[in-house]
């Protein structure tokens, strides 16, 4: 698994690069998100969760076409929807102060 960084979404605020555990999150040129070395991301979803702008998501290389886990910040929850082929296939909502209980 591996994050992706939407430059669209992405407002350069550094709160992702701030989380990230692994220290794997720097700015480019454009002051934008990007993920140094992708097969290093632990997938913890930190940055997701982080994210003021919804500007992350993460890349499931479980499925042949693969699927995207991507999460909506709204005031005190989180919606996370799963995504493949374009279609949203399942959608969850967790608080934000339940959202690193595992």
């Amino acid at each position: 698994m591996s994050i992706r960084v939407n430059e669209q979404q992405c407002v350069g605020c550094q709160s992702c690069q701030n989380i990230c555990p692994g220290d794997l999150i720097q700015m480019n040129d454009h002051r934008k998100a990007t993920i140094a070395d992708p097969s290093q991301c632990w997938g913890c979803t930190a940055c997701m969760k982080e994210c003021p702008y919804n500007a992350i998501a993460l890349q499931s290389f479980v499925t042949k076409d693969g699927a995207w886990i991507e999460t909506k910040n709204k005031e005190d929850v989180i919606e996370w929807s799963i995504r493949r082929l374009d279609k949203v296939i399942e959608v969850i909502t967790t608080k934000k102060s339940m959202s690193n209980n595992y």
